[in-house]
């Protein structure tokens, strides 16, 4: 099944309507999507009743794949870099979820098949998503340490230092090395 979940659905019945005749040129089975214009009160419970979150383009998803995540549902993305922020890219490459970027479309339909055809992985998979999230995000003296460590950096940095004394890590850029 297919669930949509936006506020205009309820509000716009031309939306409504033209979002289901997309659907349906998309050889997408009516009777199996939902479309909802109402968030419940405590939106997190939409997690329940889901097995895989798809990524909300062209927006970066910033709290969405957080939310997903910590709530055990995976969300696959693309990562565009002509999309702006892809909070998403980055969660999912820092819990160690590479193979749920895709570099395009075609991959990102790919990866989605993927897992609705492989229940078992999908289910280990989302098992370990808490988890996941929890290690990469949520160690609060491994955030401090590093957090001390730029601090001190950039101290050297302002003292003279150059960025290769200084501990901070280069950024490259088309046009080189950027301090």
């Amino acid at each position: 099944r297919l669930r949509v979940i936006r506020d205009v659905i309820g509000t716009s019945e031309r939306l409504r309507r033209r979002l289901l005749q997309q659907l349906t040129a998309a050889g997408i089975d009516i009777g199996r999507v939902d479309l909802q214009g109402d968030v419940p009160v405590n939106h997190l419970e939409v997690y329940s009743s889901v097995d895989i979150l798809l990524d909300v383009f062209p927006w970066p998803s910033g709290t969405t794949i957080y939310e997903s995540m910590s709530m055990g549902v995976p969300m696959p993305t693309i990562a565009d870099p002509y999309a702006g922020s892809r909070a998403s890219a980055s969660c999912l490459h820092f819990c160690g979820l590479n193979e749920l970027i895709a570099a395009n479309a075609e991959e990102y339909l790919e990866i989605v098949t993927s897992l609705v055809d492989d229940r078992e992985r999908l289910n280990e998979m989302r098992s370990t998503l808490r988890s996941r999230l929890h290690a990469a995000f949520c160690d609060g003296a491994r955030f401090s340490r590093d957090l001390e460590a730029v601090y001190r950096a950039m101290w050297r940095r302002h003292c003279g230092a150059s960025l290769q004394e200084c501990g901070l890590p280069l950024i490259q850029s088309d046009a080189g090395v950027v301090s």
